[in-house]
């Protein structure tokens, strides 16, 4: 009797419920609020697509064909033209965005895969369902494009094009070489406050609150970085009344979209290579880092990355001008010669 109710209800569960209880799953495994967000985000898309196309709302009629199908769609539609209803396109604008229809990458199609394959498998697990519909549901192949360098001449135009007598100016400028002094991302940053610098350390205590894999880490900084930092606070500290370290004008957090505009400005401005962006300055230090002899793990430390293979990876696309200058400092011969 127990068997026939079960099986009951595993068929009249809906996409919904069974959501309800894996955002439950998600939270409890203490997941941060940018992953649970890109969860239930990608998820009710999906659902939605299923109730338009397939008039489909219980979880055990979803089959592999409309995940697949799903992503086709994805794809012919367009970046942001598949919305959740009118009244989150009239919030968020996405037809004001510069990529707004274009092609969805491979990248961004894995990413939503991803998703959905750990709700279906988390639904599985539970006994949901019977049958797994994301089991034999590879990704898809993605090449990699090497992001564009920063030259050091690159990096002091950027530089000069920041006017510093404005208050905002002052801090991008300190903000920017921050990034590239330390390989944070953008979001650490912008969510530090005065406590996390460590000044006679020449470190930044980076919390589990504010980084991504959710475990406390220290990054550090030279003493070119500490003049240009120690200066900025003791402004900073002069006209606004807050312990933020870059917040805004009126001294409240700043916003990631908001200073990823401020960058692109200045990169324009200073006629570089439109594509670079904030996080071109993270993936500079990585680069130089190894350049310049620290080793993989250490930098896997300091990058915040969740395992070193991450950092192989991300790090797998140096040229062969970057391996000539390695060389030169590590040429056996060269090294023989100069003792």
């Amino acid at each position: 009797m127990f068997f026939v109710l079960s099986k009951i209800r595993k068929k009249q569960i809906t996409l919904e419920d069974a959501n309800e209880e894996f955002m439950i799953y998600c939270t409890n495994k203490d997941l941060t609020r940018k992953t649970l967000m890109q969860y239930e985000s990608t998820l009710k898309l999906f659902f939605k697509y299923l109730l338009e196309e397939y008039n489909i709302t219980e979880l055990v009629k979803v089959q592999e064909k409309h995940i697949k199908e799903y992503l086709n769609f994805t794809v012919e539609r367009g970046k942001y033209s598949f919305v959740l209803s009118e009244e989150s396109a009239n919030i968020n604008k996405p037809q004001n965005r510069t990529d707004f229809g274009k092609r969805v990458s491979n990248g961004t199609l894995n990413n939503y895969l991803r998703n959905i394959k750990v709700y279906f498998n988390f639904c599985y697990q539970e006994n949901y369902i019977n049958i797994n519909p994301v089991a034999r549901i590879r990704q898809l192949k993605t090449t990699r494009r090497p992001k564009e360098d920063i030259t050091d001449d690159d990096f002091k135009k950027l530089i000069r094009s920041i006017d510093t007598t404005t208050l905002h100016g002052h801090r991008d400028y300190v903000f920017i070489h921050i990034l590239m002094d330390t390989g944070m991302r953008v979001g650490e940053c912008l969510s530090l406050k005065e406590k996390d610098v460590l000044n006679e350390r020449r470190a930044i205590f980076i919390s589990s609150d504010i980084c991504k894999g959710r475990k406390d880490r220290y990054v550090f900084y030279s003493p070119t970085m500490q003049k240009i930092l120690n200066r900025w606070i003791d402004y900073k500290d002069r006209y606004l009344n807050t312990d933020l370290l870059f917040p805004t004008n009126k001294g409240t957090k700043m916003e990631i979209t908001n200073m990823e505009k401020n960058v692109k400005k200045y990169v324009l401005l200073s006629g570089l290579n439109s594509n670079i962006n904030c996080h071109h300055f993270r993936n500079q230090f990585g680069k130089r880092a190894l350049m310049s002899g620290m080793n993989i793990y250490q930098l896997s430390q300091i990058l915040g990355y969740a395992s070193v293979k991450v950092t192989e990876n991300c790090y797998a696309d140096l040229g062969v001008e970057d391996i000539r200058k390695s060389y030169q400092l590590h040429s056996p011969l060269e090294n023989m010669t100069n003792k």
